[in-house]
C-alpha cells in the first residue's frame, strides 16, 4: 500500500473522528446506521483478539513486527513514536500510552501523564507529557477503541 493512499485512509479516518467531536460512542452509532441503511460492512465492531503469546521477534513479509500490529503509531513528533497497544488493560490497569526515543522506552498513564515504567531523557519526557495534556481526551478516546481491539486514531503531533 503506497504512502499515499495511507495518507488519505487516515484523512478520511480524522476527518470523521472530528465530524462525531471524538465520541466513540455517536461514531459507532453513525457507522453502524450507515452500515444498516446500506447493507454494507462498515466496520468490523467485533473485538479483534491479539494472541498475548506472540513474540516481538517474528517479522511479516510487509517488515511489521507483531509487536507493532499490535500496537499502532498514533503520533511522532520530535523523534518520539507514541503508541497503544490493542486490549492492554493488564500490566498498567490504567489508561496509558507507549513512547519510544532511540533506544529509550517509556509508558506513561493518560490523562495524569505519570511515568508508569520505563524511561526517556528529561527533555523529551517534557515534550511528550505537554503533548500528552493538550491531546488527553482524543488519547482516552483511542484507549477506548483500542481495549476494544478497534484501531485507534491517529493524533495529532506537536508542531
Amino acid at each position: 500500500m503506497s504512502d499515499e493512499v495511507i495518507r488519505e485512509v487516515w484523512r478520511v479516518k480524522d476527518d470523521l473522528a472530528k465530524e462525531f467531536n471524538y465520541d466513540v460512542n455517536a461514531l459507532v452509532a453513525e457507522l453502524l446506521r450507515r452500515q444498516k441503511e446500506s447493507n454494507e460492512k462498515y466496520a468490523d465492531l467485533l473485538r479483534r483478539k491479539v494472541d498475548e503469546e506472540q513474540t516481538t521477534e517474528t517479522t511479516t513479509i510487509s517488515r511489521i513486527t507483531d509487536e507493532e500490529v499490535a500496537m499502532p503509531t498514533i503520533s511522532m513528533f520530535y523523534g518520539i513514536i507514541v503508541s497503544m497497544y490493542y486490549t492492554d488493560t493488564r500490566q498498567h490497569h490504567q489508561p496509558h500510552i507507549h513512547a519510544r526515543y532511540q533506544d529509550q522506552k517509556a509508558v506513561v498513564a493518560i490523562p495524569g501523564g505519570e511515568l508508569l515504567a520505563g524511561s526517556l531523557p528529561p527533555a523529551k519526557l517534557r515534550i511528550l507529557l505537554g503533548w500528552v495534556e493538550i491531546h488527553k481526551d482524543e488519547l482516552l478516546a483511542d484507549w477506548e477503541l483500542a481495549t476494544e481491539g478497534v484501531e485507534p486514531f491517529r493524533i495529532d503531533p506537536l508542531k
